[in-house]
């Protein structure tokens, strides 16, 4: 499934990861507010980072698809963000899943919602893929607009992790 690995949206530019993108990686998924809803918390050293990071990039080599880097259109340097579509185990399941992290400078323009959209239409008209999901903390409401907004609904809960809150899965409604 090798699909083109930089896509335009209205406001972003999509494209597959690389390691060059590492201190952006690292800056995001390593702040405290852009994982306050993550029951795993933020990253805290490098070299989990760059393993999560190799992660994504293996994933694009397995299939041929995955979490993009986000660059703003007209500032394809400046990194904004990581998501898009990849395997994830839901429940006892290996499932399509959605998911998004954004630096906080950038939040609340609606960059989330771009993406989440585009992603879903990404996988079902170039990928052929009609079933995606997204997991959630239930205390995450602006991310659950975001799924919303895109087109998903809530089809159930799940013990994500052992000690933390429920979580919220949500589906596209495209069976």
């Amino acid at each position: 499934m090798n699909q083109p690995t930089a896509s335009i949206t209205t406001r972003l530019m999509l494209r597959q990861p690389n390691l060059q993108d590492f201190d952006a990686f690292f800056a995001i998924f390593s702040d405290p507010q852009t994982n306050i809803h993550n029951p795993r918390g933020p990253v805290q050293d490098p070299e989990t980072a760059a393993m999560r990071l190799r992660s994504l990039l293996e994933h694009w080599e397995e299939h041929g698809f995955g979490v993009w880097t986000v660059c703003l259109r007209d500032d394809d340097e400046r990194i904004v963000g990581f998501g898009g579509i990849s395997y994830k185990s839901i429940g006892q399941e290996q499932k399509l899943n959605l998911s998004y992290r954004f630096a906080r400078q950038v939040w609340g323009k609606g960059y989330a919602t771009e993406l989440a959209t585009y992603a879903l239409r990404h996988a079902r008209y170039v990928l052929k893929i009609r079933q995606v999901w997204a997991v959630v903390q239930a205390g995450n409401t602006a991310s659950i607009r975001v799924l919303e907004k895109a087109g998903l609904i809530l089809a159930g809960r799940l013990e994500e992790t052992p000690g933390q809150a429920t979580s919220l899965v949500y589906r596209n409604m495209i069976y």
